[in-house]
């Protein structure tokens, strides 16, 4: 089940400043190191479990391979021709392995082979499944990712990373084509929108336009385009004048070139005025909301079970820990606090502000229906 590290934890460091708090039961992701104080997030996405293929190429008739998986590599697994046979060696390849037990993978297909995770492993993410080894007569044996797992509804770290905030130079602009903008200067900004919201504007740019032209705006290869962006905004004069969106939002994702024509019928001309906080965060997935606030110092295993010891609670292996919820708390005890996590928690200050020594930071709970 893990490497069971022995420590004892003090609760005296984060506690309520009066009164009890609020003290929630919460399932964990696996694979977790958490520092008391530190901010934690629900995976908001439907849990996945995930699968790897293993697949023999060539034309294969004996050898045998090994399979790597968290650092550790099987058993020897013996090639058969013999679909059932073949599954079979390689599930048992797979307990062979420490911390695994039987289970916890189901081997289907008849070539390629599905392995999928079970048991308490099922509907988490799983470390990547390998070829260790192999020397297999006549050809050869790869293994490749699935389906990815996700530990939906279940609770990990605050990630607030967000896409950087645009440079000036990152979009060209021109005057151009058919449109209505009177001759003269315009002052053009843009930000990038994620599912989360946007990034601060970049700086002015000054465009001379003429007369009864449009203002075009060149196109932006994936490397200039943020993985995460779903749309470029565009604002003349503080307003937005249009919302374009990226093709194939991802590590492919561009912006293809087009005109806004004036300042009312463009696409996504809404009038919107320029966001003054960047909430343009990477993750879509709960993950940038902090929710709760770690109780304890603990640690979690590849099932997601706290590892004994590291939890003052844990006599005996549970995927759940005690996290605060509500209560007033010393603000400098909270680990990564930010104005956006005191907002999703939903906390004020009652003292001082962010940053400022003495700050206290009080947190409603209100349960749920």
């Amino acid at each position: 089940m893990g490497q069971t590290r022995e420590k004892d934890t003090t609760l005296d460091s984060l506690k309520p400043l009066y009164g009890k708090g609020l003290a929630v039961h919460y399932n964990m992701a696996p694979n977790l190191k958490i520092r008391q104080g530190t901010l934690l997030a629900l995976i908001t996405l439907a849990a996945v479990t995930a699968t790897y293929t293993i697949t023999f190429s060539g034309s294969p008739t004996a050898g045998s391979f090994q399979l790597g998986y968290r650092g550790f590599s099987s058993d020897n697994i013996v090639y058969s021709g013999t679909a059932a046979t073949m599954r079979e060696n390689i599930r048992k390849a797979l307990i062979s392995l420490p911390g695994c037990k039987d289970g916890d993978f189901v081997v289907t297909g008849t070539g390629p082979y599905t392995i999928t995770a079970a048991n308490e492993l099922a509907g988490l993410p799983i470390t990547a499944i390998t070829i260790a080894s192999q020397s297999i007569t006549g050809g050869t044996v790869a293994a490749a990712a699935g389906t990815a797992g996700v530990a939906g509804g279940r609770y990990t770290v605050v990630d607030e990373t967000k896409v950087a905030d645009p440079l000036a130079n990152a979009v060209s602009y021109s005057s151009a084509g058919t449109g209505t903008f009177a001759a003269g200067p315009i002052y053009v900004q843009h930000t990038w929108e994620t599912a989360t919201g946007e990034t601060l504007p970049s700086p002015a740019v000054k465009v001379t336009m003429t007369a009864n032209q449009a203002l075009r705006y060149a196109a932006i290869n994936a490397a200039g385009t943020p993985d995460e962006a779903t749309s470029l905004n565009i604002y003349i004069g503080g307003i937005r004048v249009a919302k374009v969106a990226v093709t194939t939002p991802g590590a492919a994702g561009n912006v293809v070139t087009g005109d806004i024509t004036d300042y009312n019928t463009s696409t996504g001309a809404d009038g919107k005025s320029l966001p003054t906080e960047n909430l343009a965060f990477t993750k879509a997935d709960g993950t940038h909301k902090a929710d709760a606030i770690a109780r304890y110092d603990f640690m979690t295993d590849h099932r997601g079970n706290v590892i004994k010891g590291t939890y003052e609670q844990a006599g005996t292996p549970t995927d759940s820990v005690d996290c605060w919820k509500g209560g007033v708390f010393d603000a400098g005890k909270i680990l990564g606090l930010s104005a956006n996590a005191v907002r999703n928690l939903g906390g004020k200050f009652r003292t001082g502000g962010i940053g400022i020594a003495g700050s206290v930071l009080d947190i409603p709970y209100t349960p749920a229906d």
